[in-house]
Order: structure tokens, then sequence, then C-alpha cells
């Protein structure tokens, strides 16, 4: 993919189509972005100017150094300031800052509570973070029904992670009752653009 302006505008207009396409692009297909330094530079001139999409955008790239060397302190400054503007991407971003401790310490609470707020968006990737909270039980008593109904949400939504999410339950039966057809169907819709898709694919085809 070459750099596409349109692409960009449309994501900082609120296309979230526009923003998981490019996302997917840096964290696993960078090979195929021609002139990332283009994209690097005017998503980062657009976060420096205010918008909260890129902002969100960008912490995300140097929280795991997609085509940028990684950086917390960056990733951290502009997650803050995403979130602060009520931006659902950027309020996921720091809460995961928050779930691991990255750049600042670990506080289960506070993650729950960013990633609560973006869910309020109803934004998928939101609910797969609560539904690995209550799946592993991190800041909440686990529990594995609730963890599978957050995942079948962001499913319902097209997301990738959480079409295999919701996957895995179904292999292994985690707040349902195991279905492996379900699992591959599911796999199947994420694979072409998820590698872990692909990957749990493989064990079927051994």
């Amino acid at each position: 993919m070459e750099y596409n302006r349109n692409m960009v505008d449309m994501m900082c207009n609120g296309s979230q189509e526009s923003y998981d396409t490019l996302i997917n692009m840096f964290a696993h297909r960078r090979s195929e972005l021609k002139n990332i330094d283009m994209f690097i530079d005017e998503l980062t001139h657009r976060a420096d100017s205010g918008n909260a999409i890129a902002q969100a955008f960008v912490a995300t790239l140097y929280l795991n150094g997609y085509g940028v060397p990684v950086n917390l302190s960056k990733a951290l400054s502009y997650a803050r300031r995403s979130a602060g503007l009520g931006q659902p991407s950027g309020e996921v971003v720091l809460g995961i800052m928050y779930l691991y401790g990255y750049e600042i310490s670990a506080d289960p609470s506070r993650a729950l509570y960013w990633f609560k707020m973006a869910s309020e968006k109803e934004y998928a990737s939101a609910y797969n973070f609560l539904g690995y909270m209550y799946e592993r039980g991190i800041g909440v008593r686990a529990n594995a029904k609730e963890a599978f109904n957050y995942y079948q949400k962001s499913a319902r939504n097209k997301n990738l992670v959480g079409l295999y999410n919701l996957g895995c339950c179904y292999e292994a039966g985690i707040g349902t009752k195991q279905n492996l057809a379900e699992a591959i169907r599911l796999y199947e819709l994420a694979a072409p653009n998820y590698p872990r898709a692909q990957n749990a694919l493989k064990k079927f085809k051994q």
C-alpha cells in the first residue's frame, strides 16, 4: 500500500474501518507499506495538531514499535491526550498501559476504568480487554461467562482479535459449550488478516 492521504483523512475523521486497516498494516504487514515515513509524519503532525484519533494511533505506534522505535514515554503522552478528549481508541491504549505497567505503575482498576469508558462507546477493542480481564481474573473476579459475552460483543463488530478470542472460547469451552465447528468458522473469518487465527487453524489441518 502506498501513502494514501484519503485514508488518513477518513481515519482522522472517524472511519473505524480505515483505522483498523491501517493499524493492521503497521502491525502485521509493514513490508507492504510503501512510503511508511510519510504515513508516520502525517499522523504525527495531526496528532500534534490535536486530532484525538491520530493521537491514539501514534500512541499505538510508539507503544508497540510499529515503524518507530518503542518509546513508552511518548506513547503515554499521546494516549493521555487522546483519552482526555474522550477518544475510545486512546482510552484503550491508556488502559493497556495501566494493565501492563508500561511507563506507569500497573493498576488493574485504572485499566478497567479506561476499558469500560471505551466500551460505553461500543469500541470493539475495549470489549476484548474486558473479556481478557474477566477470563483471567485481573482486577475483577474471574467470570468465564462474562469474558465470553465481551468477546462476543467484539466479534459482532467484526474485530479480528474479537473473532479470534471468541473462537478460542468455543475451542476450549470457555464460558460456553465447546463447539469446534464454530471455533474454526471464527478463526477463518479472522485468518486473512490476523496471524494468530492462521496459526489456530493449522492445528485443525494437521
